[in-house]
């Protein structure tokens, strides 16, 4: 799977069209006092919908600084297909799904907690990455042992366990290539 990370967005210069490029709205709209183009609309969006860490519930008032490590989750995953056998019972194919570390949010340890759900888990499994010393591994789950056929992963940020989650149905097929998909957001 992917061992660096999408390309992070550049920082400087923070405004409302920025924010409105990862909802993926027309930022050339104007902003209105009650417009989904609103600074107030954004973070409405992202407290139900991503993760704004910095956001201060229940007032009126939005400050820029409760943006500061705003992210929408996103990830990619990967299955490779079952060998093809005699009566087709290889059971050898697997799925696997990836989170980007740049929209998971570090908590006051400095650590970061992603979290995963592959064919065969009841529950979300749990992986925690040290930023300080970076582990690639830490950041995806796998799925082995499977017949071809279509499967859910899911992952989500281990801070924000609420609606925040990327799911995706992934095709394990018959003999042939693997099916790669990139950019799963919620």
């Amino acid at each position: 799977m992917a061992t660096g990370d999408f390309i992070e967005i550049n920082k400087t210069n923070l405004g409302a069209s920025c924010i409105n490029i990862v909802r993926g709205t027309n930022t050339r709209q104007a902003t209105k006092s009650n417009s989904i183009m609103g600074v107030k609309s954004n973070r409405n969006w992202y407290v139900g919908n991503a993760s704004m860490p910095k956001d201060v519930s229940g007032t009126n008032e939005v400050k820029w600084s409760e943006f500061r490590q705003a992210s929408v989750i996103t990830g990619c995953a990967k299955t490779d297909p079952e060998s093809p056998t005699t009566y087709g019972t290889a059971n050898n194919g697997s799925a696997e799904i990836y989170l980007c570390c740049q929209s998971v949010v570090t908590d006051a340890g400095n650590k970061k907690n992603y979290q995963f759900k592959v064919p065969g888990d009841s529950v979300w499994v749990t992986c925690v990455e040290n930023v300080s010393t970076p582990t690639p591994t830490r950041r995806s789950r796998s799925a082995d042992c499977l017949s071809h056929g279509t499967y859910t992963v899911c992952a989500r940020d281990g801070l924000s366990t609420g609606t925040t989650q990327i799911s995706r149905a992934v095709v394990v097929g018959y003999g042939g290539v693997s099916n790669v998909y990139n950019n799963i957001q919620q």
